[in-house]
């Protein structure tokens, strides 16, 4: 009988392993397809009979604590929630992705090698929605034209397809720094140049812009590990982005079109500033921070965005059918939105949880050091501009990116415990 279960157990963790090294395969073309496998590998973890086991080891741990505190606070918050119970609920259920971070960092801690097979799953699916953007771009029969608003984009919307690439330029610069095979070194630069191209050439999303260009920075920040090498690939980062600059109509015309957004917003009485892409965004950030102001310490709960939202639009005089009236689902701003809803308290305990993430990445191997910390800048500068933590592909990737990262070396180190 204990062969047996033992048997089970096994089963039941290599099989969940196998689902979200799937789930990342599969997230930059199906939302719905990351959504079941993740809750198929997290069910899995559960019923494998290590749950107890995995759940004493993440109590001890002071990162998974911190995200367990921020977990908490937003299943309180539906308690104090402004909004209806079934909208409070919506809203925290939109947060069960950060439960992923617990199995797979619970997995890959027993289980270091599901780490490998974790990045190479997203890596290669980076490729494979790279290319597929490629085509296109190029018009080949059987994949769709490309959206005049958006560019050559493949199933998911711009936003996160830039995001995507900032991720797959973070992964293949892994691969053709570390990986000692020289054919695999040479198949990771080229990867990465497809990254760029498709992001700056391709699609027309300036988030993309953004994820490019903060991960090519974070290579000079965290890769080098002489002066001499940082200035080096300070000086080559700079050539390769100068030229690319000047060569991107898209960055070019993206760049003229955001600058004008920003100085039709700040044009008093103007009608449309706010239907702009950035004139959106500066609407959101500046009702935003009244609606923080309103609930500083804990918020209004969680799910409450939307209602909090109108409310401070009919303090305002604007009501629903009016010109000035806008609908807004989340304020394109992942702090503004946590503060909205479990207020400065719950935004700390989100920093803190982050800021533990990338000290602990200091003490790790360069190849995932970089990698790790790369990835929190490109995501934390990401955030100021969309929620990407409330958003479905790039929150999912972050917390099983992130765990399974962490998780080996928490192993051999027992830091932070």
């Amino acid at each position: 009988m204990q062969i047996s279960l033992q048997r089970y157990s096994d089963i039941c963790l290599s099989l969940s392993g196998w689902a979200f090294v799937l789930a990342v395969f599969f997230a930059p073309f199906s939302t719905a397809s990351l959504n079941t496998l993740t809750i198929l590998g997290f069910v899995l973890w559960f019923i494998s009979g290590r749950f107890p086991q995995h759940c004493r080891l993440l109590a001890r741990n002071t990162i998974c604590r911190t995200l367990f505190v921020f977990v908490a606070l937003l299943t309180v918050s539906t308690l104090w929630s402004t909004t209806t119970l079934e909208m409070a609920l919506d809203g925290l259920k939109s947060y069960r992705k950060i439960l992923f971070f617990f199995a797979v960092f619970g997995i890959v801690w027993f289980l270091p090698q599901w780490k490998e097979k974790i990045l190479w799953a997203s890596l290669i699916s980076g490729v494979v929605s790279a290319l597929a953007c490629v085509c296109v771009y190029l018009h080949v029969p059987g994949f769709p034209a490309p959206d005049p608003g958006q560019g050559a984009i493949f199933m998911k919307n711009h936003i996160t397809q830039g995001f995507l690439m900032g991720l797959l330029v973070l992964l293949s610069v892994r691969v053709a720094c570390f990986y000692p095979d020289k054919k695999v070194k040479l198949l990771g630069l080229l990867a990465t140049c497809l990254a760029i191209f498709v992001s700056f050439y391709t699609i027309n999303g300036r988030t993309g812009f953004l994820s490019v260009g903060v991960a090519a920075g974070s290579l000079v920040l965290f890769l080098p590990q002489t002066f001499k090498q940082k200035v080096s690939l300070f000086a080559l980062i700079a050539i390769i982005m100068a030229s690319i600059l000047a060569t991107s109509d898209r960055f070019q015309d993206r760049f003229i079109q955001a600058t004008e957004e920003i100085e039709l917003y700040t044009e008093e009485q103007a009608p449309v500033k706010q239907k702009t892409s950035m004139g959106l965004r500066l609407l959101f950030w500046e009702r935003g921070l009244d609606i923080v102001q309103k609930a500083p310490f804990f918020g209004h709960g969680v799910g409450s965005w939307s209602d909090e939202f109108d409310r401070d639009q009919l303090e305002d005089g604007i009501k629903k059918g009016d010109a000035l009236y806008q609908v807004c689902g989340n304020p394109h701003n992942d702090y503004i939105m946590v503060a909205a809803q479990v207020g400065v308290m719950g935004l700390m305990i989100w920093l803190l949880f982050l800021g533990l993430m990338y000290r602990f990445g200091k003490l790790m191997p360069l190849k995932d050091s970089f990698l790790l910390h790369g990835f929190l800048l490109m995501y934390s500068a990401g955030c100021l501009f969309n929620s990407f933590t409330y958003d479905v592909t790039e929150g999912t990737l972050l917390f099983i990116l992130t765990a399974c990262l962490l998780a080996p070396y928490f192993r051999e180190t027992r830091i932070y415990e």
